[in-house]
């Protein structure tokens, strides 16, 4: 785990248990934003899948009808 990850892992559980379990209203609003960030970046911030890659040679075209996207929840 990288220094970064750790410290904020360290912050996490410091804001955990000071604000949320504690009385600390500083420590809650640190333990807050580090949640919220985490659940922004987990629902948002993912890599976009590779489905396939294809070599077009000149004079070639390719023609995309359905990203099989929706938005808000994938089609199945």
């Amino acid at each position: 785990m990288p220094v970064g990850a750790k410290v904020v892992n360290q912050l996490r559980v410091r804001g955990l248990q000071q604000g949320v379990f504690g009385a600390s209203r500083g420590w809650l609003a640190v333990w807050l934003g580090i949640t919220a960030a985490k659940q922004l970046h987990k629902h948002l911030g993912k890599e976009p899948e590779l489905v396939d890659r294809v070599v077009l040679k000149p004079g070639q075209r390719l023609v995309i009808e359905d990203t099989g996207m929706a938005w808000g929840k994938q089609k199945r």
